[in-house]
């Protein structure tokens, strides 16, 4: 083997087995690696909480979000609920329910600090108004709260079972980030809660900066920094519906990219090593090592298998990792046409949106990189 060639294929094999460390290794290594997780009920539930749900433009769907929310069990705990929001207030309104009627847009960071400006309860739910929860969300969410080491609790975030709308295989990715999530719970903490569906103690909340774009995220990060856990209540579920097409999953996908590397740039990995060393571990493969390295570490197993087709293109190793690769990306394309067509993807959803993912991450860092990603959200279409 030429020096060329041990370079080229060291170089391919570093982008391979980098990935797959990402996405395979880090389960594995987290399912074997004994429990630092040692839950107590020290606490009796929560009997009070209050729900925020920050709403912009959703018309309609707002209407639908409180007859929801009107809807769920709440028979053993008190609920306030704060709507934040630029619509008029309804004429006939619950006693339980406070509206707060914004004319200026500032973001979905300042609504929640002007919000919780309001909360006088020990538990404060976020969830978003496209949203809707099952009737025991609240109070499965309540009774993780009774281990005191708990400071937030991440709910279980889905898709509405209407398998013929939306886009197909954004369902494999959130089927794989629920299993990570019961994998990062058994052994520490969860990474991050998502706004559809996160709780926290109160008390531990720090006013966002207003320019946060990725907010579920700073939350999640501020419970951490103050020594606490998040838990994780898979039967509290926030379900949505999937983006209508391609087109509104891929701006979904660049904004929470853009807002990854805005707290990336804000959180460097040393800092968060410093205050809590095995969530910064599980931070590194979740987070850090997704958005940093991944969309990197797939150009250079590109970059490596050209080279081996120019250094030694006979080679039995080039041979078996040019048709790996080229199956792999033929897949993600075929997938990608059924996609757009509309067609049931089945298992060939998973190559294409891994493909469809790492791209939008490109994207959301050059977003982020050139001020391009405002604050200012802009809702997209969901089926």
């Amino acid at each position: 083997m030429t020096v060329a060639e041990t370079i080229y294929l060291g170089i391919t094999s570093t982008g391979i087995l980098g990935l797959f460390l990402i996405y395979l290794g880090y389960p594995l290594m987290v399912l074997l690696l004994p429990k630092r997780n040692r839950p107590s009920t020290g606490q009796p539930t929560p009997t009070a909480a209050t729900l925020i749900i920050p709403a912009w433009r959703e018309g309609k769907g707002l209407d639908q979000k409180l007859e929801n929310t009107l809807a769920l069990n709440t028979s053993e705990i008190e609920v306030q609920v704060i709507v934040i929001t630029d619509q008029s207030k309804p004429s006939e309104l619950p006693a339980h329910i406070q509206w707060i009627t914004e004319t200026e847009r500032l973001g979905k960071a300042a609504s929640l600090n002007r919000a919780m400006q309001q909360v006088n309860t020990p538990i404060v739910i976020f969830s978003d108004a496209n949203t809707h929860l099952n009737p025991a969300a609240i109070l499965q969410i309540l009774r993780s709260f009774t281990d005191p080491s708990i400071g937030a609790v991440a709910g279980e975030k889905g898709l509405m079972t209407d398998r013929d709308s939306g886009v197909r295989s954004e369902r494999i990715y959130w089927n794989y980030e629920s299993a990570l999530k019961k994998l990062d719970a058994r052994f520490n903490s969860v990474v991050g809660g998502a706004g559809e569906l996160l709780a926290i103690r109160s008390d531990y909340f720090v006013p966002l900066p207003p320019d946060s774009l990725l907010d579920d995220l700073v939350i999640s990060w501020e419970i951490v920094k103050q020594g606490h856990r998040i838990a994780y209540a898979p039967d509290a579920r926030a379900l949505e519906t999937p983006s209508r097409n391609l087109r509104e999953e891929a701006t979904r996908k660049i904004r929470i990219a853009a807002g990854g590397y805005q707290f990336l740039d804000r959180h460097p990995l040393y800092a968060i090593f410093a205050i809590s060393p095995s969530y910064a571990f599980q931070f590194l493969f979740r987070k850090w090592a997704r958005w940093r390295l991944a969309p990197v570490l797939m150009i250079l197993a590109l970059i490596g298998n050209t080279g081996l087709l120019y250094v030694a293109p006979t080679s039995h190793v080039t041979e078996f990792i040019t048709s790996a690769q080229v199956a792999f990306y033929a897949l993600a394309a075929l997938g990608f046409i059924l996609e757009a067509g509309r067609v049931k993807l089945g298992w060939l959803a998973a190559p294409f949106y891994f493909v469809f993912m790492h791209v939008c991450q490109i994207r959301g860092w050059l977003r982020y990189r050139f001020g391009h990603q405002s604050v200012l959200w802009e809702r997209t279409t969901r089926s």
